[in-house]
Formats: C-alpha cells, sequence, structure tokens
C-alpha cells in the first residue's frame, strides 16, 4: 500500500456521474454532477479542491466523501481537502463522493503526480589517494586526487554539482583548473569525467568524486611529502543537487 507522503504536480480533472440506490428511497432524485481539481500542489503536501453539487429538486443537504487510492480520508461538508504523508514521484488517484443523504450519490475523480523529493547541500573541496600499487623493484605508486565528493543516494533519478569556487595550489598545474561556474550532471546509471570512483578499487555502486586533478608519483620521498602537502592546500565550494524518485 502507497504511504501518504508527498503531493502532485500534475492533475487531471474529471466530471461526475449521479446515481440512486433505489433500496434507500426509489423517489429520490441523486445530487448534480460536478467536477474536481488537485491544486496548490507542493512536495510534502496538496489540496484537492471540487465545485459544488446540489440537489435542488428534493433540497438535501449534500455531504462530500473523499476517497484516496479507494481508501476514505475525509467526509466533509467543505469543498476541499488536504493530503500529507504522500511518497515522492508517485501518482495516486482519487475520487469525491457527494452523498444526499437518502441514497442518491454522484462522483468526480481526480488524479495526481507528486513532486520528487529535491536535496541540495554544498560540498568542499577535498584531496585524497585514489589508488596505492605496489610495483616491484621500485615502491609504492601512488595517484592523488583533487577534487569534489558527492554521497550516493540509491533513489536519485539525477545529480547536479556546480562549482562555485575552486583553486589548486599554484604550483599544480594538472588538468582543467578554470571550473569556477560550471556545472555537471549525471546519474547513476550513466556518468563520464571528471565524474569518477572516489576510489580505484571502489565497490560499485558507491560515492561520486568530480576530479579536476591527479598525479601519479612514489609514495615515499620529499617530493612525495610535497606533492601530497600541494593537493591538501586544494580549497574549493561547491553546490550539489540531488533529484529523488519513486522506490517503486
Amino acid at each position: 500500500m502507497k504511504q501518504y507522503i508527498y503531493l502532485l504536480v500534475i492533475t487531471f480533472a474529471f466530471f461526475s456521474c449521479s446515481s440512486e440506490d433505489d433500496g434507500d428511497n426509489p423517489n429520490n432524485n441523486p445530487p448534480a454532477n460536478f467536477s474536481a481539481n488537485a491544486v496548490g500542489t507542493g512536495v510534502d503536501s496538496g489540496n484537492v479542491e471540487w465545485t459544488e453539487s446540489s440537489d435542488i429538486i428534493d433540497n438535501d443537504p449534500i455531504t462530500y466523501y473523499v476517497y484516496l487510492e479507494d481508501e476514505l480520508t475525509l467526509v466533509t461538508p467543505a469543498l476541499t481537502a488536504d493530503f500529507s504523508g504522500l511518497e515522492p514521484d508517485t501518482g495516486y488517484d482519487g475520487y469525491i463522493e457527494a452523498r444526499d443523504g437518502n441514497g442518491g450519490t454522484a462522483r468526480a475523480d481526480f488524479s495526481f503526480l507528486t513532486d520528487p523529493e529535491v536535496i541540495i547541500f554544498e560540498v568542499s573541496a577535498t584531496s585524497w589517494i585514489f589508488s596505492e600499487t605496489p610495483v616491484a623493484g621500485v615502491g609504492l605508486s601512488v595517484v592523488l586526487a583533487a577534487g569534489f565528493v558527492v554521497p550516493y543516494y540509491e533513489d536519485a533519478t539525477s545529480y547536479q554539482i556546480e562549482i562555485l569556487d575552486w583553486a589548486l595550489a599554484g604550483t599544480i598545474t594538472t588538468g582543467d583548473q578554470d571550473q569556477n561556474g560550471k556545472i555537471y550532471t549525471w546519474t547513476n546509471e550513466s556518468s563520464s569525467y571528471p565524474v569518477i570512483p572516489v576510489f580505484a578499487d571502489q565497490a560499485i555502486p558507491g560515492d561520486y568524486a568530480v576530479s579536476f586533478a591527479s598525479a601519479g608519483i612514489l609514495g615515499e620521498g620529499e617530493g612525495y611529502a610535497n606533492l601530497l602537502a600541494l593537493y591538501q592546500a586544494t580549497t574549493g565550494e561547491a553546490r550539489v543537487t540531488v533529484v529523488i524518485g519513486s522506490s517503486d
């Protein structure tokens, strides 16, 4: 059963039909037809409104029964209903049933799609050891990398990173360092450079690195220590936007 977490951006209106339950009152006239729409929707809330039904022949008072996914959620004389607790990026069906208290009914259907969840946060530039490989007779070969690390989200439908500020130490000239203002996008199914795994031996799926610099060097001696210090001096900020879709 769908949990009720978020409400909807796409709405459809349907006109109703009237019926009469002869078992209640064979002389009763059903309420008039009306229509319903999902309006004022958002990420975790939404609102459905409908036009007024009437029973001008019998002058019966009208009560509205609100159903979402075939579950009764509200009984009201008003012309509006709020929903919350729906799943993000999920389609829902519902209907409003107008009842006159004497067996006469009219129904208006509605459908909607909830907004996807959007997560926005900032990350700071960093550096890391991408790989370490023993080389016989030489020592340990180390690949350093610098850039931004973005966490993996299982239900993400897209990622975007906007580089707000990026700077390597002055003596490092590797790669394209004019990154300020650039935007990169990818998905869990498809990515390309500069979006790479954080580590060479990383399990997939896993966190992402947006890498703008890398260098291989033997992992010992003064040269390694100096290069490592330069990479560790990397600075920068980036804004990440992750869109979360349905888990269905």
